[in-house]
């Protein structure tokens, strides 16, 4: 779901990187869309980082926010669609 914000903002991203490109120059436009856009490598270094720190992604969620796995299933259940 991490990478599909990419192509559920593509109409958003469009219109601020237009903006964007009137005040900028070219190679900073560029620049923008680099940094702004969601990578997979980003993904995996976060994913790794965590479980290196935390062992698993349960753990982290529990100790960094107090979510539970019954709390994580309320978010899920109201955010995802089947």
């Amino acid at each position: 779901d991490y990478l599909y914000s990419n192509v559920a903002l593509a109409t958003f991203h469009e219109q601020m990187f237009l903006q964007a490109e009137a005040a900028l120059v070219e190679e900073e436009v560029l620049q923008l869309k680099a940094a702004f856009l969601l990578q997979e490598e980003y993904l995996l270094a976060t994913k790794s980082a965590i479980e290196e720190i935390y062992g698993d992604f349960d753990t982290y969620l529990y100790l960094e926010f107090g979510i539970t796995n019954e709390i994580r299933k309320k978010i899920k259940d109201f955010c995802l669609q089947e």
